[in-house]
């Protein structure tokens, strides 16, 4: 839930346009948050919640 959310904040963001990097980076770092570590830092579990935010829209 999370990555969810750290996606769909980036993808609201009409000031600065994300690329995979920073996407990978805001899930690793709403991670951390939530819970001490970053867990998947993997860009296949960034384009796999991207994809689900895309089709919800």
């Amino acid at each position: 839930m999370a990555r969810y959310r750290a996606l769909d904040k980036c993808f609201s963001s009409r000031t600065r346009k994300y690329y995979m990097n920073d996407l990978i980076e805001a899930c690793r770092m709403a991670l951390e948050r939530q819970n001490g570590d970053s867990g998947s830092k993997g860009a296949e579990g960034v384009q796999r919640v991207s994809t689900q935010i895309r089709a919800q829209k």
